[in-house]
């Protein structure tokens, strides 16, 4: 083969491999969506609004992170015992007041209506969480869980919402999982009854 044949042909191979990565690249869909059925929950509260929120906030502290600060270190070990020690539950950030946003529109659309009252919390515990996490990267979508309390007027019944974890991490499949995502599931409601004032069997140890 001629050198000029030779270089035509690998110049015209070259251009064609582009061409098909550029197809590729054109005919992909960097979308793709699933649908997931979730189960929520509502528990209404024998407490004023007021009452119930001290209640959980009582029962549950803010999170303590010296167990993240260890991992920062590389210090895994200490780590481990650091949330091994943590409460059944915490608290990850400070309460959100979701009400001050609905007094927005209220105010702006209805000004005589009294406020609607709603708070939100990120409630976990990062020793479970890792064990979900650390099998399927992506139900860190879900964890801490999100709780919210609402009280709409004119009801006076304060009440919880929030995604069961049964049903957050469902996808799960191992027993081991399984068995995480149900305590985990029973630890929420037992707090949530207990702050709306019910028979409960919080608090309840943190799971092994």
């Amino acid at each position: 083969m001629h050198l000029r044949t030779f270089l035509t042909s690998i110049v015209l191979t070259a251009a064609a491999i582009t061409a098909a990565h550029e197809r590729q690249h054109h005919d992909f869909n960097p979308i793709s969506d699933q649908n997931k059925v979730l189960s929520s929950r509502t528990i209404a509260s024998k407490r004023t609004f007021e009452a119930t929120q001290a209640a959980l906030e009582a029962a549950i502290p803010m999170i303590n992170t010296t167990g993240i600060d260890l991992l920062r270190e590389g210090k895994y070990a200490e780590a481990a015992a650091a949330f091994r020690a943590l409460p059944a539950l915490s608290r990850f950030i400070p309460t959100r007041d979701m009400g001050r946003l609905v007094d927005y529109y209220w105010n702006d659309t209805y000004p005589n209506v009294p406020r609607n009252k709603a708070v939100q919390w990120e409630i976990g515990n990062p020793y479970t969480a890792s064990k979900l996490v650390g099998q399927a990267i992506e139900t860190a979508l879900y964890a801490p869980i999100r709780v919210i309390l609402i009280q709409e007027w004119p009801s006076d019944t304060p009440m919880f919402f929030f995604d069961r974890p049964v049903s957050l991490f469902g996808h799960l499949k191992s027993n081991k999982s399984r068995a995480v995502v149900q305590g985990l599931d029973d630890q929420l409601n037992q707090l949530l009854l207990f702050a709306g004032g019910w028979p409960s069997r919080w608090p309840v140890p943190a799971m092994p």
